[in-house]
């Protein structure tokens, strides 16, 4: 059963791992992002656009930092894996608290 968690799965290198994983076989595969305006939201949405019709793939549009919001989605059964990462070097210059505060809460559950 390969079925995947990907945080952050709209942004350039989330959304390549989503083709990848798609490309391989996953059975489902569920995309959690925010869609902030770190760049261009409208550009993470053209990433996913041809993902959106696959019937594996799932979208929930969640801040990981939203504690309540986060545990309440981890409710559902069948997440495997979860990957995040915000673009390190220049977001965490530019962005310090979301950087520090999406990583840690992120990993933690």
């Amino acid at each position: 059963m390969k079925r995947f968690l990907i945080t952050g799965g709209a942004g350039f290198i989330g959304s390549h791992l989503v083709d990848r994983l798609l490309s391989t076989g996953a059975e489902q595969i569920t995309v959690v992002d925010d869609f902030n305006d770190f760049y261009d939201p409208e550009i993470k949405r053209a990433n996913i656009q041809h993902q959106i019709a696959d019937p594996r793939y799932k979208l929930a549009e969640i801040d990981i930092r939203d504690q309540a919001a986060w545990e309440r989605f981890l409710q559902k059964p069948g997440l495997t894996a979860s990957c995040t990462s915000l673009r390190a070097r220049v977001c965490d210059l530019h962005f310090p608290n979301h950087s520090y505060t999406a990583k840690p809460t992120s990993t933690a559950r």
